[in-house]
């Protein structure tokens, strides 16, 4: 998605004595900016993806049995859909190495740790950042319930959600290392030691209640409940509970911790919750008629689109125990692929610099000498309508390891930096989840919306200036974090 954006304030961050200070670069230029190879849009709306000929489009129940998909702090180890849950893991675990429902090789369709020539493998990797996340997502659960369904004889399975706000700890049944099946004690097929932790602290509960709130309110389109719900709170779940060398944290094998399923249930389901505040499921035909493959309960590959995904009980037969049946409302969805706009003007850094960050809380203060064009800039920010959001984008990010947690952000004053951080002034986690994917010595860009807190902070030129950052990584873990450049934008959605 081609986008109008403006750079408010450009900015090198430098270290110097271990101590991280902010610098005004000698030079900014102002230029017609044209399309890079190496900068993504927001929204990817074409995947790449490989083509198959001759797949059958999956053919869906015309009136299925609606069955519950259950908070997962509601059940125990001996309720049947867990016994079917662990039952179907380990099933899929014994298949032939040829047929595509073993459990490596459905965990491959999300995304391998080498490159495949198979064709289904990999699809959820081109889905990731594209406007396609939440559908591809929908359909990959619904698969694997299918095939739980199929190998366990089990019609009223459907995947338990996880969700940390009404406990943030995992139930004791994910956790254990054994479960008694009878009179045998078996190893606990849903227990993943590759995690962090098993649990939200409450300062990340109360970041994450915060994001999800913001994204069930103040994201008006869907454009922006995409980008909210896929760098804040997927970022957080799979961050907190995956950490530095957690299998959930590695989006191309996340799907080897069970968690992953119970995860993005709670994904699903919060897109549920939003539609039921009177939105609508995209309705561009590119989004309807685009195909993704799968593999179904039979083994058999095949491949289902997007129109297919837009009721959970009168097409894909669940609901959740909380919103329930949900109805789509009649607010107007914008196209978060609209034809290609000209080319944006950007005031841009000339020669950026890198930097790194090794304290588990860094203080970074953005203060700046000079600031071109106050006027116009301060004019732009007094007069954004709501349309307008505002970002702080981080460009050339590479890490040397997957953080321990999510690395929060605070946006403040600079002379508050030494001060304790409020939760009114969280922003959002920094979202690095596309460097699974890339290749190493690679680097991607992220963002935050941060125009809340922003508006609260900046009304003058002189607040402009007194900005500060926070960032803040929970454990103690060696990490360091390189990036070239943070830059102010906003963007007209």
């Amino acid at each position: 998605m081609t986008t109008t954006k403006t750079l408010l304030s450009g900015l090198t961050l430098l270290l110097l004595s271990g101590l991280i200070t902010a610098i005004a670069t000698e030079r900014i230029k102002e230029t017609e900016i044209v399309p890079q190879k190496t900068k993504k849009d927001s929204i990817n709306c074409s995947p790449a993806l490989n083509f198959i000929a001759n797949i059958p489009v999956y053919s869906l129940p015309t009136q299925p049995i609606v069955y519950t998909r259950k908070n997962a702090s509601s059940l125990t180890a001996n309720s049947t859909i867990i016994k079917s849950f662990r039952k179907g893991i380990e099933l899929m675990q014994g298949l032939s190495s040829s047929d595509y429902r073993k459990w490596e090789n459905f965990i491959k369709i999300h995304g391998t740790s080498t490159f495949s020539t198979v064709p289904i493998f990999n699809t959820g990797h081109n889905a990731h950042g594209s406007q396609f996340f939440l559908a591809w997502h929908r359909m990959y659960l619904y698969f694997f319930e299918k095939i739980i369904i199929k190998l366990t004889n089990d019609p009223g399975f459907r995947i338990p959600y996880w969700d940390p706000v009404s406990n943030r700890y995992l139930p004791n049944y994910i956790t254990a290392d054994t479960y008694v099946d009878g009179s045998i004690t078996k190893t606990n097929p849903l227990k993943n030691n590759s995690r962090e932790k098993d649990y939200f602290s409450k300062p990340q509960l109360k970041y994450f209640i915060k994001s999800i709130n913001e994204t069930l309110n103040q994201s008006l389109n869907y454009c922006d409940f995409l980008e909210n719900i896929q760098t804040q709170v997927h970022t957080q779940m799979h961050g907190v509970i995956g950490g530095t060398t957690g299998e959930l944290n590695n989006l191309r094998i996340s799907p080897r911790d069970p968690l992953f399923f119970m995860l993005h249930a709670n994904i699903d389901r919060i897109w549920e919750r939003w539609i039921s505040k009177d939105n609508k499921y995209p309705q561009t035909n590119e989004f309807l008629s685009q195909f993704f493959y799968f593999v179904d309960e039979n083994g058999h590959t095949v491949k289902m689109k997007g129109s297919q995904v837009l009721s959970t009980a009168d097409q894909l037969g669940y609901k959740y125990s909380s919103p329930g049946t949900v109805i789509p409302g009649s607010r107007t969805q914008k196209n978060c692929c609209p034809p290609k706009q000209s080319a944006a003007r950007q005031m841009v850094l000339e020669k950026p610099q890198v930097y790194t960050a090794q304290q588990p809380k860094t203080k970074i203060d953005l203060s700046v000498g000079t600031i071109p064009d106050t006027d116009n800039i301060i004019n732009t920010i007094q007069h954004l309508n709501i349309n307008q959001q505002v970002y702080l984008e981080v460009d050339g990010i590479n890490v040397s390891q997957m953080p321990p947690s999510p690395v929060y952000i605070y946006l403040t004053r600079a002379n508050r930096l030494n001060r304790r951080p409020r939760l009114s002034s969280y922003v959002g986690v920094l979202d690095l989840s596309m460097l699974s994917f890339q290749e190493p010595n690679t680097t991607i860009s992220a963002r935050v919306n941060i125009k809340q807190v922003f508006l609260a902070l900046v009304s003058s030129i002189n607040d402009l200036k007194n900005l500060g950052l926070i960032l803040w990584i929970e454990g103690s873990k060696p990490f360091s974090i390189n990036f070239s450049n943070i830059k102010l934008v906003i963007e007209e959605r």
